[in-house]
């Protein structure tokens, strides 16, 4: 058999190993466990809905994991409608108590809220209603948790669709930068089109840059109460560990900006700084997904960042080369270039669907769970238009390599359609990628 022959069958036997490994997941894991999700609250003291007979001295929260306290803030709205930020809390006898001391003079009706940053990078938030020598609202009950929200109190439409739309934008800046980088550094093609890899990169790191800043100003306007102003807490949320990799991934994108919107040679010392600056994103970036909040954390932030660089090189080179480089190539030359791109995106989407299974299991214990809820379901059909676009691009091959070994389709025709199929591919990996952008901000429960 010819190299190229077995390069096909190589990306065949990737495409039977997905399978394999996904029917493995979901068949082999039954147990009692469910996903693995945000911090999650276990009982509040008062309780949502609960009459006292006088005004309480503190609010006992515990939660199913450690909080740090830098993390945590309080307000309470009194029955006339003022805000007061409750003072800095404590752990209670372990850390996933905190215990925040309330003002002396509460009376009737009151609201207290609490917000706190998850392991995960994620702000979530939650109240209680609770009455003073008054009829309890309506609802009550004596011993239920406070409810919990997911996003700030009166968040406008706008304000929640900016923030997968912003992860969108993070991801094809990504897809765009490393697949100009793939181009450029590892690829004989590289050089075909220099000036246009330069704009597109330049563009890529200018969406970094603005929308890790956009991200940043957004995180610390989540992790403030109404009642603690504009500025209030900023220090404390920048020493929570999300906090600094929001502004760390912040600084990285600026950084990367600032580079690739210049024209400069293309020097040692700057291919280091691109990318030691893109490293640092990749890692922060890692932080605002589910990566620290699931099982086995440690795994979880190298594993997101590999997976992301994979789909990057896959995506982002395939929509480099398809878009910019073959355009300029012969005929002979482009099929060159596409079986040459091939061979890299083998590797890219072994370990694509290592790195997926691997955060699956960890997120998933028993993926049968993944069926109980809206991330799971969401999360399943990602996984099934990834392994349609694994179909895709061995059709690819199979394309490219016919023309190669003399079969009656013409090289014309070949590109042709390998053009076609790889404009579909690249169409599942925009819908992945929004899909993507919409899961890491959804709880898995």
């Amino acid at each position: 058999m010819s190299p190229d022959g077995m390069s096909t069958l190589m990306f065949k036997n990737v495409s039977r190993l997905f399978a394999i490994c996904m029917a493995i997941v979901f068949v082999s894991f039954a147990g009692p466990k469910s996903a693995l999700a945000h911090n999650t609250l276990v009982s509040s003291n008062p309780a949502d809905g609960q009459t006292l007979p006088v005004s309480p001295a503190q609010w006992v929260l515990t939660f199913d994991k450690s909080v740090p306290l830098q993390s945590a803030s309080a307000e309470v709205v009194d029955n006339t409608g003022v805000r007061t930020a409750l003072p800095s809390p404590r752990h209670g006898e372990t850390d996933n108590i905190v215990i925040f001391t309330f003002p002396t003079s509460l009376m009737d009706n009151n609201t207290a809220r609490w917000r706190l940053i998850g392991t995960d990078g994620h702000v979530i938030s939650g109240r209680v209603t609770f009455s003073i020598g008054a009829v309890a609202p309506s609802g009550s009950a004596t011993n239920t948790p406070a409810v919990v929200e997911t996003q700030s109190d009166g968040e406008s439409i706008i304000t929640a669709t900016s923030r997968p739309v912003l992860r969108l934008i993070n991801y094809l800046g990504l897809l765009l930068l490393i697949g100009v980088l793939v181009s450029d550094k590892f690829l004989l093609f590289g050089n075909v089109a220099p000036h246009v890899n330069s704009r597109i990169a330049s563009i890529a790191g200018q969406s970094l840059g603005a929308t890790a800043f956009l991200q940043f100003l957004m995180f610390l306007n989540d992790a403030r109460l109404p009642a603690s102003g504009l500025w209030g807490g900023t220090f404390d949320v920048l020493t929570t560990t999300p906090g600094a990799m929001s502004a760390t991934k912040a600084l990285a994108g600026g950084v990367l900006a600032v580079l690739l919107s210049q024209r400069m040679d293309k020097t040692v010392q700057l291919e280091r700084l691109v990318a030691i600056s893109l490293v640092l994103f990749l890692i922060a970036f890692a932080y605002g997904g589910h990566s620290r909040s699931e099982g086995a954390p440690w795994l979880g932030i190298p594993a997101n960042i590999i997976h992301t660089s994979a789909i990057s090189v896959w995506l982002g080179g395939l929509a480099i080369l398809v878009c910019v480089v073959a355009p300029r190539l012969s005929t002979s030359d482009a099929l060159r270039a596409f079986g040459q791109f091939g061979r890299m995106a083998e590797r890219a989407v072994a370990i694509l669907a290592i790195t997926g299974i691997v955060q699956l299991l960890r997120m998933y214990p028993n993926p049968l769970s993944m069926f109980s809820s809206g991330h799971g379901l969401l999360l399943l059909v990602k996984v099934l238009i990834v392994g349609g676009m694994i179909h895709l691009a061995a059709r690819n091959r199979r394309s490219l390599f016919a023309s190669a070994e003399g079969e009656a389709r013409g090289e014309r025709t070949s590109r042709r359609l390998i053009v076609k199929l790889s404009l579909v591919e690249m169409g599942f990996g925009l819908v992945v990628l929004g899909m993507t952008g919409v899961l890491v901000g959804v709880s898995p429960t």
